[in-house]
């Protein structure tokens, strides 16, 4: 695998897939997010609305690449910041299926 160019990565994305992975990036190596959690969420959310924007086989093309980008700079990727990831992510889509039903509901 040739080596990746982070930093052109991080200044100059490609494409949504590279936008996506860099954000992903910077939260899971982030040594602690609640105390930076106010500015996280900002980039989380932005994450969020590029995510839509991937073709579905994508998502975890990014999430791969974000990886690779922190093994490349050896830099140490944290499982709770996936976890607050994923369960930011879980609460956003949720809220979105209660406020469809409730929407629904609605006539």
């Amino acid at each position: 695998m040739p080596k990746l160019d982070v930093d052109k990565i991080i200044s100059q994305p490609k494409n949504t897939l590279e936008e996506v992975a860099t954000i992903f990036f910077l939260i899971m190596t982030c040594p602690d997010v609640k105390k930076h959690e106010d500015k996280l969420v900002f980039h989380l959310e932005e994450m969020i609305m590029k995510i839509d924007q991937l073709p579905k086989d994508e998502w975890r093309a990014s999430q791969q690449l974000a990886t690779d980008m922190a093994l490349t700079e050896h830099m140490p990727f944290y499982q709770e910041n996936l976890d607050w990831i994923q369960n930011y992510i879980d609460d956003v889509l949720n809220s979105s299926e209660q406020q469809i039903q409730e929407l629904g509901g609605v006539h």
